[in-house]
């Protein structure tokens, strides 16, 4: 919104349409799973880039490596706008520097 504030969303179920109601940043959905599947809809396209967690990191595995396509990162709650070298998938050395090569 022009008030530039940050909306949070309890969410009590999940499904693959949550992802287009999302604005540009600033929007934050929470929702408490069972079982860490249950995040394979609403992750499996370029709208979800981060999910910030409490807990065990390790949990993640399962959705990781279950073939989505969305996530980029995976960082404790609090750690959700962090800047890094690594950024929604990219290595951004790589992708901001050049290598001139004299021979």
């Amino acid at each position: 919104g022009k008030d530039n504030l940050i909306i949070r969303l309890e969410m009590d179920r999940l499904d693959a349409s949550l992802m287009d109601l999302k604005e540009n940043s600033g929007y934050f959905f929470e929702y408490d799973c069972e079982d860490i599947m249950e995040l394979k809809s609403v992750c499996s396209d370029k709208h979800c880039q981060t999910i910030g967690y409490i807990g065990d990191r390790q949990m993640f595995i399962p959705l990781l490596t279950s073939g989505m396509k969305g996530v980029d990162r995976v960082v404790p709650v609090g750690k959700t706008l962090d800047f890094d070298l690594l950024w929604d998938g990219y290595d951004l050395t790589t992708h901001l520097t050049r290598q001139i090569a004299l021979q």
